[in-house]
């Protein structure tokens, strides 16, 4: 099976309600709302260096994720 990607679409992961992407560099978190949507406009850029070993590696894990079209 072959998957289209949109050459201006972003890949989004969601993990825990929580919706993560990176666009133009930056790892962004949002949450998700009750209608299943990305809260957009309460998106956070992450700061990986105030994160603990354990978050570090789960968002590795979803950049990783992310990276795999």
């Amino acid at each position: 099976m072959e998957q289209i990607f949109d050459k201006n679409s972003i890949s989004v992961a969601i993990v825990e309600n929580k919706a993560y992407w990176v666009h133009e560099n930056i790892f962004y978190c949002a949450n998700i709302n009750n209608f299943g949507k990305i809260d957009t406009d309460n998106a956070k850029p992450i700061d990986v260096f105030s994160l603990s070993k354990k978050e570090t590696k789960q968002l590795l894990t979803i950049l990783d994720s992310l990276s795999e079209k």
